[in-house]
């Protein structure tokens, strides 16, 4: 299919057409459904392509170099959204638009370039620009949390949140796996919880298979409570549906909207949590 770009110029010099052709069949390689030059009237522009995958919507620019001030037109209207929204410019190898990589990276703006070898390379990895909830500051944690987190983090603030959430939820069912574990050899009646009417002392076996939701069940039911049971059970409790919902229906517009709104709190509740049982 021969695709045409009015918003680009059409001689064989600049190259721009092609370039573009090449973008819309490797954006549709990595699983977006493409229009191109959409001309909604709420746009700062008119991008070369509009892309959706998922939650994501990505807009793309073909460019050479660029004009002044467009860049921020875009990462502005990106920040005022809602929703999942990224941006990015895609350019040839030799363009000048590549000597600005650490202010497009700051902007959090992606940049696909096309390679000699006609292929294209993610030089900067896009990020959700309407989300700029904060997470803990590293330097605020203890050393041991730090290091808990530590990945977590990291994808967090490259803004893979959902994933950054999923990684920090592991690291606190593994560390309150290992807090029953320590009391539970301490003393076995320790970690005797509640099933109904029925008083159950998991064994090693169990705990080690515990998931967050059996987790919270346990400190929610314990016999003889401490009080940082009782902390752990609100805080389990609070993160568990989201974490359900991340882990069952990542898809849903509903997990999606709720995880948006608390997975910044969500953060800061995880790493009281550790610094409770470390």
């Amino acid at each position: 299919m021969a695709l045409e770009f009015d918003t680009l110029p059409n001689d064989a010099k600049s190259g721009l057409q092609a370039l573009a052709a090449a973008m819309w069949h490797d954006l549709k390689l990595r699983g977006y459904t493409v229009k191109i030059e959409p001309g909604d009237i709420n746009l700062p522009g008119t991008p070369t392509f509009s892309a959706k995958r998922g939650h994501e919507t990505l807009y793309v620019l073909v460019r050479h170099r660029l004009k002044r001030g467009e860049v921020q037109k875009w990462v502005l209207y990106g920040r005022s959204c809602s929703n999942d929204t990224r941006f990015a410019i895609c350019t040839p190898h030799n363009s000048s638009i590549l000597k600005r990589l650490d202010e497009l990276q700051s902007d959090g703006v992606g940049v696909f370039k096309l390679g000699e070898d006609a292929r294209f390379s993610v030089v900067l990895q896009t990020r959700d620009l309407a989300f700029n909830s904060p997470a803990p500051a590293r330097s605020s944690l203890k050393r041991k949390i730090q290091k808990l987190l530590g990945e977590a983090l990291d994808k967090y603030e490259k803004g893979d949140w959902r994933d950054g959430f999923e990684t920090a939820c592991v690291t606190l069912e593994h560390e309150c796996r290992a807090y029953l574990l320590r009391n539970r050899r301490i003393r076995l009646g320790r970690v005797t919880y509640l099933d109904g009417t029925r008083a159950k002392t998991p064994t090693e076996i169990q705990i080690k298979k515990m998931t967050l939701g059996a987790l919270k069940n346990v400190f929610c039911n314990m016999v003889t409570p401490t009080p940082t049971d009782s902390q752990l059970c609100a805080a389990l409790g609070t993160l568990n549906k989201d974490r359900i919902g991340k882990v069952h229906t990542p898809m849903s517009k509903r997990t999606e909207r709720a995880l948006r709104t608390r997975v910044g709190r969500h953060f800061f509740l995880i790493s009281n949590a550790l610094s409770w049982i470390t």
